[in-house]
């Protein structure tokens, strides 16, 4: 039920909780939720020296905790940066899976699991449920790495390479990441991926002439050669773009006259949206969403791009892969080019 106002209490597992024996762990549940979103929030946290420290774990509908200290008067109560549910879930029943491989050999007498609540001094809803919660493991890895993000290229002027990026949320049993990308419905040929950071994964298909039909997907493999791709189905299912040349018409009349950013479409969305923005010359460009307090939140966009007519594709996470909950979000569009700068904001609303 409602919890009450300046509250902080948890549900904890009793028993210790022995990954002793696993190569990845995993914890699933059914829940529901209506939580006041950037103030209060529920935590799922994992102990292994017997609830002297606490660490978070994060799934796809978690989001990470903002700094609300001082908005309207009262400051949440959110860990910022952590992942945390929040907002408004589901009235319905909803399947969570959480990754807890991070907390394999921790000493199983000492390792314990909680639900843990938190609530500022107002404005309570009817906070978070959840049942049939099972601590899992696997003593192989059985798991698919899931992949969560690539973009999706757009007809393009430019001959030049073409950067492709994968957000990797199992990252754990991550083995290999392989970029595949055939020119005129040729054959596939790999590039392997360049690891960044812990989620994220980069290369560039090489740059093609004018004319040119590229094919692409992006493939994960784990450590017992398990395979997820984007998309699925490939590589009968693939992403493509072509490398446009104009016959007979002056180049310049087809690029934009201004720097500009448009409205997303659709607006409101779930669970992504495109963005289009117009270069009239070559520049510099980051596009990057936040939240109202002015927090980054996720980099859509983040190189060197030719003029022309541009479109992203955002999934409604952040850079750790994490999905956002349902609220109004800013995007801006940030241009350098040799003879200007430019920047412009809208803002956007994501329904869960």
């Amino acid at each position: 039920g409602t919890p009450p106002s300046n509250a902080d209490y948890a549900m904890t597992l009793i028993e210790g909780v022995d990954l002793s024996l696993a190569n990845s762990a995993f914890v699933t549940f059914e829940s529901r939720w209506d939580i006041e979103q950037d103030y209060d929030g529920t935590m799922v946290e994992f102990s292994s020296d017997d609830g002297v420290s606490w660490n978070q774990i994060g799934g796809r509908d978690t989001y990470a905790g903002v700094d609300t200290i001082g908005r309207s008067g009262f400051g949440g109560v959110q860990p910022v940066g952590l992942p945390i549910y929040s907002g408004f879930g589901n009235r319905n029943w909803r399947k969570q899976n959480l990754n807890a491989s991070k907390f394999l050999g921790a000493d199983p007498v000492n390792s314990k699991l909680r639900l843990r609540t938190v609530t500022d001094l107002r404005t309570e809803y009817d906070g978070f449920y959840a049942d049939n919660i099972v601590i899992g493991m696997y003593t192989s890895e059985e798991i698919d790495p899931i992949i969560l993000n690539v973009p999706v290229l757009e007809d393009t002027l430019d001959t030049t390479d073409y950067a492709v990026w994968a957000v990797i949320s199992d990252d754990g049993s991550v083995a290999l990441v392989n970029l595949y990308y055939s020119l005129n419905d040729g054959e596939f040929a790999a590039i392997e991926m360049n690891k960044i950071d812990d989620f994220k994964y980069e290369s560039a298909i090489p740059g093609q002439p004018a004319g040119t039909t590229v094919s692409y997907y992006v493939e994960a493999v784990d450590n017992d050669s398990n395979i997820t791709t984007v998309p699925v189905g490939a590589p009968w299912f693939s992403y493509s773009f072509k490398v446009d040349f104009i016959i007979g018409t002056d180049l310049e009349t087809q690029l934009p006259k201004e720097f500009t950013l448009l409205q997303n479409y659709p607006n409101p969305f779930n669970p992504q949206t495109e963005i289009e923005y117009e270069l009239p010359e070559a520049a510099a460009v980051r596009l990057t969403v936040y939240n109202l307090l002015g927090q980054e939140l996720s980099t859509i966009v983040d190189n060197q791009q030719e003029a022309g007519f541009h479109k992203a594709t955002w999934f409604g996470r952040n850079n750790n892969g994490q999905s956002l909950a349902s609220g109004v979000y800013i995007y801006k569009l940030t241009a350098n080019s040799p003879t200007r700068s430019f920047e412009q904001v809208r803002k956007m609303v994501l329904l869960r």
